[in-house]
This record gives C-alpha cells, structure tokens and sequence, in this order.
C-alpha cells in the first residue's frame, strides 16, 4: 500500500509543478506601438532627430542595418573592423529615403570584432556587430523559460519513476545512486 502511494505522490507532483509553471501570466510584457499603431517587435536607436537604427546583423562579411528615417538624406557607412587591420578603409554614401530603409555592407572582421560606423548631417555613430547565434536567437520570453522548467520537471519525474518501477519489479536489486 506505500509504495503505492509513494508511485501515486511522484506521479502528480511533477504534473502539479507543470501546470503551475504553465499557467502563469507574462505581467512584464511590453508592447512598443508606433505611431501608425502597428506593433514593432525592436525599438529602435535614436541616432539623431531623424534618423534611427532599428536593427544591426552581421552575417559573416556582410552587415545589415535597418535604419529609420524620417526625411530624404545622405548618410555615410564607414567599415570600423578596419580600423583594427589598418590600410584603406571601406566608406560608402548612400542615399536613405523617409521610412524604412535596408542597408548591406561589406565589412571586416579583425581579432573577433566588427563594427559599422554611420555618419549622418548631425553626428557619426558607432555601430557594433555581432553574428547572431544559430541555436538561440531573439529575446528569451518567460513562456520559453516556462516551457524549458515543465520540460525539465517532466524528464526528472520520467527518470524517477523508471528508477522506482525497476526497483520494485526487481529488475535492479542494487541500490542506485541518483544524485
């Protein structure tokens, strides 16, 4: 009748856990609204009174910055890895329209780093790069850290019990260390 009863216990307390863990509400989340009421999923970098970078990638030789503007200008892009190498440095004026804009870059990467540095009427930014990782990207949410303590709870409770089922079938007659 105990070990029933102690099966019966390591069985709901883990699912007890989980559901617990599941149903809990996000009360942090913040929703960024532009002005047009659309839902942005970044804020962007203000850099000057019409200019802003929303985002910044590198992806190998290659930046891409998404940058915000708020009338027609000329900004230029100057490769800062190529600072650390030494030698001609990459520089580049373009044009960027009011709205949205997707800008691509060549750029060099020296010693780990790169960078893009970008230089409006106003002022000259420093724009680090880095290359996003594959296994993980974008923000980590609560509902990912939820799902990752229900998903570990789980595969401790399924260990547990195996561990208990084979003792008591007498599958395993020696003591087990668990942990």
């Amino acid at each position: 009748m105990k070990s029933k009863q102690i099966v019966i216990t390591l069985i709901l307390i883990p699912a007890l856990l989980s559901g617990a863990v599941a149903a809990q509400e996000n009360e942090t989340a913040v929703d960024i609204d532009s002005v047009d009421g659309e839902t942005e999923s970044e804020a962007c970098e203000t850099i000057d009174e019409n200019t802003a970078i929303c985002s910044a990638d590198l992806d190998g030789s290659t930046a891409e910055l998404i940058i915000e503007s708020e009338t027609n200008q000329r900004v230029t892009f100057t490769d800062a890895g190529a600072f650390i190498d030494g030698g001609e440095i990459r520089s580049e004026t373009r044009t960027i329209t009011e709205g949205e804009n997707r800008v691509t870059l060549p750029i060099t990467e020296a010693n780990g780093f790169a960078g893009v540095a970008v230089e409006t009427n106003n002022v000259a930014w420093a724009v680090p790069l880095e290359e996003q990782s594959q296994l993980v990207s974008g923000p980590i949410t609560t509902a990912d850290l939820h799902a990752v303590g229900a998903g570990s709870a789980v595969s401790v409770s399924l260990v547990v019990l195996i561990l208990v089922w084979r003792s008591k079938t007498g599958q395993n007659t020696e003591p087990e260390r668990v942990a």
